[in-house]
């Protein structure tokens, strides 16, 4: 019952706005136990985007300024046959800086990441300088659908998205993170307010070129 109240929480403000309302980013949270600063969390950014009803994007970005980079990606799910995304298609902005690939040589779990799930997707670099650093971005595109994969994706639900960054700061650390996501309440505002804001730069740009 609690599931599919998010789940209507979450297709009402997809309803209420059919375009705007489709983007939403989250930031991370540091692993319990993890050696490293929790508040270069805050630099590390996840954008959820649908593209059309049946695939959506998710890309992950480095906002800096703390030297590091994003190595290894891991999606978790509870229910591995259940999952609501499917066939991800790896979109690396440019190739040999930012080249993750999902046949990578690392560990096929998220260091700390125990009772997460089932890992059914995973993708990671050869080396540390093709992670995504300060200012570089790199997404994955799957098919699925929007509104099931927030609902997937909220606090209690079935889906986790884990990353694992190195080379942080001057001393080369490195640490497990995994996606920061609201509550459904929040992200129905947030959604909303993202609607308003698409809406009122769309009537300013209308009055501009009257």
């Amino acid at each position: 019952m609690q599931k599919a109240t998010r789940a209507l929480l979450i297709g009402f403000g997809v309803f209420l706005f059919p375009y705007y309302a489709q983007a939403i980013s989250f930031t991370f949270d540091c692993i319990e136990g993890s050696p490293v600063d929790s508040a270069i969390a805050g630099q590390l950014w996840i954008d959820i985007e649908e593209i059309s009803d049946t695939e959506v994007s998710i890309r992950f970005r480095n906002e800096g300024p703390v030297d590091s980079a994003i190595t290894r990606i891991y999606f978790y799910d509870v229910t591995p046959d259940d999952t609501p995304i499917s066939s991800p298609g790896i979109n690396n902005p440019t190739a040999g800086v930012v080249d993750f690939s999902s046949d990578f040589n690392g560990p096929g779990h998220l260091p700390g990441g125990n009772g997460l799930g089932t890992v059914f997707f995973a993708a990671g670099v050869q080396n540390p300088h093709n992670g995504i650093g300060p200012g570089e971005w790199m997404t994955i595109n799957f098919v699925g659908d929007y509104a099931s994969l927030l609902n997937a994706l909220e606090p209690g639900g079935d889906l986790s998205i884990g990353i694992h960054v190195q080379s942080i700061g001057i001393n080369g650390e490195s640490g497990s993170f995994v996606a920061s996501v609201p509550e459904p309440t929040t992200l129905l505002l947030l959604g909303s307010g993202l609607a308003c804001l698409g809406i009122f730069g769309r009537r300013k740009a209308r009055r501009r070129n009257r």
